[in-house]
């Protein structure tokens, strides 16, 4: 891109987040079939045996056995309130609904009310985040027990990736905000906090960042230019082109499609 020679024969695989099958097991196949990587961690999780927001949000709403048949919660001084209606006990049919379901869509009052807490909580600090959290894990009645599978990398994991040279370590901020929720002090020190943390670790400079949701303004760019990165990527759907600004680069989704629904994808995608 820096010297405008890009075209359609170019793929550029991106791991957000950092969680821990990053490392058992999308690693050992990148490596297998020598394919190159970015990979943008969220360096407050790192190491810390937790699970992200999201995450712990649907394992309490989608996978607790039973819930009360309604809530009320309390999010920035205001009060909403939700019914579970039939959807209190997770029977078997239930189960299976959830298990097809992809998070545009609401097959089940649970998935409903995931959907907007998850529009409700995206926007907070971290510190309300986790409060809200406490709220629901209190109104479930159930206990703080993260799933290992759903946490993220410890340091020496993040290290041992970024010494391979297939693989490229980039910033995902400390604690995951939506950027563009929040001022300017806090958005600086969620990208400046990551990039010195992942430097520490792993003994490399840190230039590239993934916006946390694809969620930045201008305030966010004028950082990142201050600071030195040399680019950040998006979730926009589309290519990048020679044209492209470095700080709204697109990218696309890659979900849990059978080979067939993915290679039409990235026929699709290279046409665009």
């Amino acid at each position: 891109l820096k010297s405008h020679k890009l075209n359609k024969k170019y793929i550029a695989l991106t791991f957000d987040d950092g969680y821990i099958d990053n490392f058992h097991v999308v690693k050992p196949l990148l490596e297998k079939y020598e394919i190159p990587a970015s990979f943008f961690i969220t360096t407050g999780y790192v190491g810390q045996k937790k699970e992200f927001w999201w995450d712990e949000l649907e394992k309490i709403l989608i996978h607790t056995n039973r819930l009360p048949p309604s809530l009320k919660l309390d999010v920035e001084g205001k009060l909403y309130f939700f019914s579970l209606g039939t959807d209190t006990l997770l029977t078997k049919d239930l189960n299976i609904r959830h298990q097809n379901w992809i998070h545009y869509e609401s097959p089940t009052a649970r998935c409903r009310i995931y959907l907007e807490l998850w529009r409700l909580i995206s926007p907070l600090k971290h510190e309300e985040q986790q409060q809200i959290l406490a709220s629901l894990r209190e109104w479930a009645q159930i206990e703080t027990k993260p799933r290992p599978e759903y946490c993220c990398m410890n340091s020496k994991q993040v290290k041992e990736l970024a010494s391979n040279p297939l693989f490229s370590i980039g910033a995902h901020t400390a604690f995951h905000p939506a950027l563009a929720c929040h001022p300017t002090s806090v958005q600086r020190h969620e990208i400046v906090e990551s990039r010195l943390f992942l430097e520490k670790i792993i003994g490399k400079d840190i230039n590239i960042l993934a916006y946390p949701s694809g969620s930045f303004n201008e305030e966010s760019i004028a950082i990142l230019k201050k600071e030195q990165y040399k680019a950040a990527l998006s979730t926009i759907p589309k290519t990048v082109t020679n044209q492209e600004d470095p700080y709204k680069l697109g990218r696309f989704q890659v979900n849990n499609w059978g080979r067939n629904k993915f290679e039409r994808n990235l026929v699709h995608w290279s046409c665009l």
